[in-house]
């Protein structure tokens, strides 16, 4: 939660900027969750550059915060959607958990799963998430017009 907190919110803040979509990603440390890179969506530059490809190459795990149904219903982002069922098969809301080079896992997932008062902690701190990135999606609507990502 805190890279999410301190070095991805931020990017996406500066991306927005320069009127990219929201989202981005982090690559951290397995043995002790240090962050090893950050970063945010590019599209403007390229529309495959979203957050995670930005910045994850390479990578054997990946968690992530918004969902399929985020992208559909909160965010109204349907390039984003096109993407996920091209690159993850996911059409219907349902990620793969998993295949033969990577995993997944779902942030929200993870801290339904912890014990309270951490449950509680965590549920405070997404409903936070949340709200700056519904702020943030609302300035890209109103950006988006002004310049179109690019699909070549």
């Amino acid at each position: 939660m805190s890279v999410l907190e301190v070095d991805i919110l931020p990017l996406t803040r500066q991306g927005i900027s320069r009127e990219n979509k929201i989202f981005g990603a982090a690559a951290v440390r397995k043995s002790n969750l240090e962050l090893v890179i950050a970063g945010t969506n590019e599209e403007v530059i390229n529309s495959l550059f979203h957050g995670e490809v930005w910045c994850l190459n390479g990578f054997d795990n990946f968690y992530y915060f918004f969902g399929y149904e985020d992208s559909r219903d909160e965010f109204a982002i349907p390039q984003d959607l096109i993407i996920l069922g091209e690159v993850f098969g996911c059409t219907d809301g349902n990620y793969a958990e998993g295949n033969a080079y990577w995993s997944g896992h779902h942030i929200t997932d993870m801290i339904e799963a912890a014990g309270d008062p951490v449950r509680s902690r965590l549920r405070k701190r997404a409903a936070a998430l949340k709200s700056a990135y519904a702020g943030l999606s609302d300035c890209h609507q109103r950006l988006k017009h002004v310049q179109p990502i690019p699909f070549k």
